[in-house]
């Protein structure tokens, strides 16, 4: 019994540790060069964003799941798998992968 109640408690421990574990989030401005082009990626962190890209910008809206991502612009979807790690945020999909860096807020 008190072996099964040493088991209980670490697996409360390990939960309560895990939930206050603060999750990267992808919330910010990404800049990609495409074909020499500069492209800025604005995640929002209530699910909304915008892409732009010199004069022009379109709204959108994003949901992740594990390791995938939803983006819809309009009324097209485009879902694939992302990972984030640092200031790297990789998206890949049926097209391919692109690589975005955090842009860093401007002082």
């Amino acid at each position: 019994m008190k072996r099964f109640v040493f088991l209980l408690l670490a697996l409360f421990l390990v939960a309560s540790l895990s939930s206050c574990v603060k999750k990267a989030s992808v919330a910010g401005t990404w800049r990609a060069e495409v074909d020499g082009a500069e492209i800025l990626y604005e995640f929002k962190p209530d699910g909304t964003g915008t892409l732009s890209s010199g004069d022009k910008s379109a709204d959108f809206t994003y949901a992740l799941s594990g390791d995938k991502i939803t983006v819809t612009v309009g009324e097209h979807t485009d879902s694939g798998s992302y990972i984030l790690s640092g200031d790297s945020l990789k998206l890949t999909d049926e097209y391919g992968t692109t690589v975005l860096t955090r842009k860093k807020p401007e002082r």
